[in-house]
C-alpha cells in the first residue's frame, strides 16, 4: 500500500456547518451520483461516538464580500506527495469582485432571428442571403445565384427529420461567406451550431498553440508554399473580437483566453507527403458572464458518454435509424455546455462559431454559503494525490503536478439524465502535468493551456459542499 504525505490537517466541513447553524442546499447531480465515498474527503474527529467541532473559522455569506467569506490567500501555495505523485502549488487564486453567488437555473434555448440579425449585421454588413443554383446536368458548370429568406424558426417536430437549419452564403466586400445556422434541438439532443466560416478554400481552422509557430525554423511544421505568418497582434484581435461582441448585444460575455488556429491540408498529388499548414489566425474565446461572475469553460464539453450512457446512445440510435419512436424518458440526453469563438486572420475576420445557447433565470434571491478556500485546498490535495496514483503504466512512473492558477467561477451542472442544469459556483485547479518513466526521462507534458486555446482543469470542485464534478459528464 502506498503512503500518501499530506501537509495539511483539514478541518471538518461538515462539523462546521453545524455549529454554525446554517442551511446549505445540497444539489443533486453534483457529483454524487458518479463519485466513491472517497471523493468527497471529511476528517472529523469524534468523541463518545459525537461529531466534535475543531474550530468554526467561517463568515455568513450575507455579511460580506465572496473574498471575505472564502477566505483565500492572493498566492495559493502547498506542497504535497505521494510515493508517485509529487505537487507543488505556486498559484495565483483568482475570485470574482461581487457580493455574493446565487445559484441560477439554466435551460438550452434555440437560436432565434434576432440572434441572426445581429450577428448578421456586425460581421457580415447586413448582406443578403445567397446559394449557388446548378444546372441540374452534368458537370455543374452552368449555374446562377438565387437569394434566400434569412429566416430562423424552430419546430421541433422538424428536429429529427433536421428540418430546422438555415444555410447559404453572404458577401461582403467581395469575399463570400457560409452561413449556418442548425437548430435542431430534441428532447434529447441539444447540439446547436450557428457558424459564419470565410469561403477562402483552407477548412475549418482548428485550436493550434498559444504562441505564433515559427514558419521558417519549425522542424514540425511544413507551411503551404506562400502562407504568410500571422501578422495582426493577439492585442488587436482582442480588441476587435470584444467590440464585436458588445455590438451584437447577444449578452454579457468575456474572453477567457486566446491562441493561434490552423487548417492542414494534404498534398493531393503526393499522398505520402506529410500534411502542411495551409492557414493561421488567431482566435479569442469567449464565456457568458453572469452577475459578475464568468462561467468557466475548458476542452471538456460536457457532452461526455460514459458508462451505462453509451448503451442508452446506442439504442437511442437504433431506435431512430429504424424509424422507431424514441424513448425520451430512457434516452441519452446530450448537451454540451455553450461556447463561442471569434477567429481573425490577415485578411480581417475568418469565422464566428457559437454553440448551445441557453437561458439562465434565478432560483433563489439568496446569495448561497461557500466553503472557506482552506478547505477546499485540503480536499484538492488529498484527492489529486489518489487520482494520479492510479494512472501509470508501468512500474516507476511518476507524475509531478505544479499549479498555477486557481479560479472561482460559475459552472453548469445538471441532473443525470435531463436537460435542465443549475449553475453553481465551483473552484477550478489548472496547472502543468509532467508524467516521468522509472528512468526520470519525460514522457508526456500536459500543460495548463490544453490544445492551444481551452485550459484543462485538474480538479473542479463545488464551492459550496466540497464535492468533486466531472466536467467531461457535466455533473
Amino acid at each position: 500500500m502506498k503512503k500518501m504525505k499530506i501537509t495539511k490537517k483539514r478541518e471538518s466541513a461538515v462539523a462546521m456547518l453545524i455549529a454554525a447553524g446554517i442551511s446549505v442546499t445540497m444539489l443533486n447531480g453534483c457529483g454524487s451520483d458518479i463519485q466513491t465515498q472517497e471523493e468527497v474527503v471529511v476528517s472529523k474527529e469524534q468523541e463518545n461516538g459525537q461529531m466534535t467541532v475543531v474550530s468554526d473559522t467561517r463568515i455568513n455569506a450575507s455579511s460580506g464580500a465572496v473574498a471575505e467569506q472564502v477566505q483565500a490567500p492572493e498566492i495559493y501555495r502547498a506542497e504535497a506527495s505521494s510515493d508517485t505523485v509529487r505537487l507543488t502549488a505556486e498559484a495565483e487564486v483568482v475570485i470574482p469582485d461581487v457580493p455574493g453567488i446565487k445559484t441560477k437555473k439554466v435551460t438550452p434555448r434555440v437560436f432565434t432571428q434576432e440572434d441572426y440579425d445581429a450577428v448578421n449585421r456586425v460581421l457580415l454588413g447586413g448582406g443578403t442571403l445567397w446559394e449557388r443554383q446548378f444546372s441540374g446536368e452534368l458537370p455543374y458548370e452552368e449555374w446562377s445565384v438565387v437569394e434566400l429568406p434569412a429566416i430562423v424558426s424552430y419546430d421541433e417536430a422538424l428536429s429529427e427529420a433536421r428540418k430546422n437549419e438555415l444555410y447559404g452564403n453572404v458577401t461582403v466586400n467581395g469575399q463570400n461567406y457560409f452561413v449556418e445556422i442548425d437548430n435542431n434541438a430534441t428532447a434529447v439532443t441539444n447540439r446547436l451550431l450557428f457558424l459564419v466560416d470565410k469561403m477562402d478554400g483552407d477548412g475549418n481552422y482548428l485550436s493550434f498553440s498559444n504562441s505564433r509557430p515559427d514558419l521558417e525554423q519549425s522542424d514540425d511544421i511544413t507551411p503551404k508554399p506562400g502562407l504568410e505568418n500571422m501578422n495582426i497582434p493577439p492585442e488587436e484581435v482582442q480588441a476587435k473580437a470584444e467590440e464585436a461582441i458588445k455590438q451584437m448585444g447577444i449578452g454579457e460575455y468575456a474572453i477567457q483566453g486566446g491562441g493561434y488556429f490552423a487548417c492542414w491540408s494534404a498534398d493531393e498529388a503526393d499522398p505520402s507527403a506529410p500534411t502542411y499548414l495551409a492557414g493561421l489566425g488567431y482566435g479569442m474565446h469567449f464565456v457568458r458572464v453572469v452577475d459578475g461572475i464568468p462561467i468557466t469553460y475548458t476542452y471538456e464539453d460536457g457532452g461526455q458518454i460514459t458508462g451505462d450512457d453509451v448503451e442508452k446512445y446506442e439504442q437511442t440510435i437504433l431506435q431512430k435509424a429504424n424509424g422507431e419512436e424514441v424513448d425520451v424518458e430512457n434516452a441519452l440526453v446530450w448537451w454540451p455546455f455553450e461556447e463561442l469563438k471569434l477567429i481573425y486572420n490577415n485578411e480581417g475576420f475568418r469565422t464566428f462559431e457559437w454553440k448551445n445557447p441557453c437561458t439562465i433565470e434565478d432560483l433563489s434571491e439568496d446569495y448561497v454559503f461557500l466553503l472557506p478556500f482552506s478547505d477546499i485546498s485540503d480536499i484538492f490535495e488529498e484527492m489529486i494525490l489518489k487520482r494520479q496514483a492510479d494512472s501509470f503504466n508501468n512500474e516507476g512512473d511518476t507524475v509531478d503536478i505544479q499549479v498555477d492558477k486557481v479560479v472561482l467561477s460559475y459552472m453548469r451542472i445538471r441532473e443525470k439524465g435531463s436537460m435542465e442544469g443549475t449553475l453553481i459556483p465551483v473552484w477550478d485547479f489548472f496547472g502543468t502535468k509532467t508524467y516521468k518513466n522509472a528512468a526520470g526521462e519525460v514522457d508526456l507534458v500536459v500543460d495548463r493551456v490544453y490544445d492551444g486555446v481551452l485550459p484543462e482543469s485538474m480538479m473542479t470542485i463545488n464551492a459550496m459542499d466540497g464535492t468533486i464534478i466531472d466536467r467531461g459528464i457535466g455533473y
